[in-house]
């Protein structure tokens, strides 16, 4: 696939008090979600990956403000970037995600993310230096990024896993395997 000069970044520091283990180290496909995102933004061209609130592994950024949410994080990684550099933002609990349709987001050359949904996005580094909103959605509206219309065929390709039975449907797994530790 084309490389278009981007950072893959990967939004992994989260509590994951909805699922109750790190979403992370879930697997599909006997894959970790973690390195399933690493492939799939690979495939997508991003010429190298930061992981957000994984400081202990290669490419892990530490989270500045912990609790403070996703868009602190993003905003303070982007601070630390070269102006202009272009930086494809997507969750870790996002299985579904097509490298093709990353890598046709990554072609934009602003600030854009799809239609619908706020994940994932491109971001633009620059030197602009704004309080974080609290919401990604802000975020965007704020950079003015473009909404692009879906890819044929993506529809369910922006499903997000959140919740033990999200996961359990999605990978069809039994709720009381080994890897799944559900918190009451």
């Amino acid at each position: 696939m084309e490389n278009h000069g981007f950072t893959g970044v990967i939004l992994a520091g989260g509590a994951s008090r909805r699922m109750g283990v790190d979403k992370a180290t879930l697997t599909v496909n006997h894959m970790p979600l973690l390195m399933l995102m690493k492939q799939k933004l690979f495939e997508a061209g991003a010429q190298k990956i930061a992981v957000l609130g994984k400081e202990n592994m290669v490419g892990g950024v530490p989270d500045k403000s912990p609790g403070a949410g996703p868009v602190c994080a993003i905003m303070d990684y982007l601070e630390n970037q070269p102006y202009g550099s272009r930086h494809l933002i997507v969750p870790v609990d996002m299985p579904a995600l097509r490298p093709n349709d990353l890598a046709l987001l990554a072609t934009e050359p602003y600030w854009a993310c799809f239609k619908g949904y706020n994940l994932p996005f491109l971001a633009i580094a620059d030197a602009i230096d704004l309080m974080p909103p609290r919401r990604i959605q802000d975020l965007l509206f704020i950079k003015m990024a473009r909404r692009l219309g879906l890819p044929k065929g993506s529809e369910t390709s922006f499903l997000n896993l959140n919740r033990p039975a999200e996961f359990a449907a999605y990978t069809n797994q039994n709720l009381a395997s080994p890897g799944l530790q559900i918190s009451k």
